[in-house]
């Protein structure tokens, strides 16, 4: 077992830098490396995995990384596994913990710490596991890392010794670079005072200039103002037009509405008077062809009574003139039964 180990070791110290540069997509990167011997592989697989890790594409990083290990996992059993991932802290203790990426390299490292040890059943590799520990331990404040490099060293020596040393140790770094901080901050104390120092002649003409800044910022706002005033002025305006629009509309549609109503009116008189005219005359027609029939029934009889130019005379002056008969005939007579046969005849019938 430890000669697999040691043999994974040289052959990822022998070729740190495959020579190859990455593609961008990491499947392409992955068969390119079909056909490479174990070690080759591992190796160029690995270094892909760093330089995305350099370029802090952490994901395509993960997938590099994974192949690496699952070829180590394959070619040299679970240890060759850890010690691959051993060779990703590795690396990335010496490229990464410093640049922007820093917190996220320092979790991926003791990701990969925990993988190691999980991979390492023997414990052969538990010593390099605890030195990359410390080394993370002693390079990061960030409280997430740090939750996990104590929770990794409580299951690596569940007495809690190496958990106490990393605890000691971050106490000592983070006094270290308290006193840091503070002389940073001392040291912009002074040269904040200094520039006050040197900036104490320029204060008249900062003054100034502050002044007419304000100056400035008053107008802006006065013009500002002005504008909304403007502004207010000419909706009021809109306002008011689109209010005597809407009136003189509404003022449309109710003469409108009159004009048709009167209309309606006058149409309905119309048809009214002529229905009343109609009447009127169909009625005066009846009339006359009444009166027309009792006058001729009237001439009729008052020729059947008197000589025909006795009746024109009397219908032409309304009355007679006396004539002279020197002869002259009176005829009396009597109807027998003129009284029976009267009422069963009309006076027409009875005249005739």
């Amino acid at each position: 077992m430890q000669r697999k180990i040691l043999l994974v070791i040289g052959l990822l110290a022998a070729g740190c830098l495959s020579g190859q540069t990455i593609t961008g997509d990491a499947q392409t990167d992955i068969r390119a490396l079909r056909g490479l011997s174990d070690a080759d592989y591992m190796h160029t697989a690995l270094d892909f995995s760093l330089q995305y890790s350099r370029q802090g594409r952490w994901e395509l990083a993960d997938e590099l990384l994974d192949a690496a290990v699952t070829k180590g996992r394959r070619s040299g059993g679970r240890a060759a596994a850890a010690t691959v991932h051993l060779a990703y802290v590795e690396e990335l203790l010496a490229c990464c913990l410093s640049s922007g990426g820093a917190e996220t390299a320092q979790r991926r490292a003791t990701t990969s710490l925990a993988e190691a040890y999980d991979l390492d059943r023997d414990g052969v590799l538990t010593t390099r596991i605890k030195n990359y520990l410390r080394q993370l331990n002693a390079r990061t404040s960030a409280p997430t890392v740090l939750t996990a490099i104590f929770g990794l060293a409580d299951a690596i020596d569940p007495s809690g010794q190496l958990t106490d040393e990393l605890r000691g140790s971050t106490h000592t770094a983070v006094e270290q670079q308290q006193l840091v901080s503070q002389s940073a901050e001392l040291q912009s104390a002074v040269r904040a005072k200094e520039q006050e120092v040197r900036s104490l002649s320029l204060e008249a003409a900062r003054e100034r200039a502050l002044a007419e800044y304000h100056k400035k910022v008053a107008d802006s706002l006065f013009f500002v103002g002005l504008i909304d005033s403007l502004r207010a002025v000419q909706q009021e305006q809109a306002l008011a037009e689109q209010a005597a629009t809407i009136q003189l509309q509404e003022s449309e549609l109710a003469l409108q509405d009159a004009r048709s109503r009167t209309m309606l009116v006058v149409i309905i008189s119309a048809l009214v008077g002529l229905l009343l005219v109609t009447g009127f005359y169909l009625q005066s027609r009846r009339l006359n062809r009444r009166l027309k029939a009792e006058k001729e029934r009237s001439e009729q009889l008052l020729l059947n009574i008197l000589p025909k130019d006795v009746a024109e005379e009397l219908k032409t002056t309304g009355q007679v003139e006396p004539r002279f008969y020197e002869l002259g005939t009176v005829l009396f007579t009597d109807f027998v039964g003129f009284s029976a046969i009267a009422k069963t005849l009309s006076s027409d019938r009875l005249i005739k």
